[in-house]
């Protein structure tokens, strides 16, 4: 069943969440990726968050007293069956240098092989992220300033291990926001977030005005 969907203008993403067996979530997410691949061509991005690729990633997160170990093999297994049916290479979630690459970046040649699917990329997909994670949790805090600003926060946000974020700048409005991604809620809590981004905003003459969901 889906939960929710959230799509951020400008930035050119949707986001999806659904829950379900381990049995109908890899189909569901698998049918997903068919209609992904049926209406986007990354040739024609024009977002401003440089995806990786169409789908750009999918994440599996245990609830229900679900095992950590158990979700893994959910995740493992979509990623050969999602490389097997599009013939696309797949990665695991944050596999370094993919990500900071980009679809720019990997769209001649792939730095790293990936352990699942060919070592070449389709130029109308490019590739996917697959993990599993215990607890994700995705944000925006919009600020009053300019992209290198914004960065400068970013950077010491990044310093933490269990959180991710980046400067981002919506085509639409101008608007700068901070890309937020809490990797593991047990350690890091978005009152932590904000009060940092608040201080270090601050620091800069940079105004915070509020978070919203992507």
């Amino acid at each position: 069943a889906v939960v929710s969907t959230q799509s951020t203008g400008g930035a050119d993403r949707l986001v999806v969440s659904f829950v379900g067996s381990p049995t109908t979530v890899i189909e569901g997410a698998l049918n997903a990726a068919v209609i992904v691949n049926r209406t986007v061509d990354m040739r024609y991005n024009k977002g401003v968050l440089n995806p990786v690729g169409a789908l750009h990633g999918v994440l599996f997160t245990p609830f229900s007293n679900m095992a950590e170990s158990e979700c893994e093999e959910i995740a493992n297994s979509f990623s050969s069956n999602l490389a097997d049916l599009l013939e696309v290479p797949i990665y695991h979630f944050n596999t370094p240098p993919i990500e900071e690459l980009g679809y720019q970046g990997i769209v001649g040649t792939l730095p790293v092989d990936p352990p699942y699917g060919p070592s070449e990329v389709n130029p109308t997909w490019g590739t996917s992220f697959v993990g599993h994670l215990k607890g994700f949790l995705m944000f925006n805090v919009n600020v009053v300033g300019t992209k290198e600003q914004a960065g400068r926060i970013c950077k010491t946000l990044n310093n933490r291990t269990d959180l991710r974020s980046r400067a981002v700048v919506l085509d639409e409005s101008g608007s700068v926001i901070i890309a937020c991604e809490i990797l593991d809620p047990t350690s890091c809590t978005m009152f932590a977030v904000m009060e940092a981004v608040k201080e270090k905003a601050a620091q800069q003459n940079v105004a915070v005005i509020g978070f919203s969901q992507p």
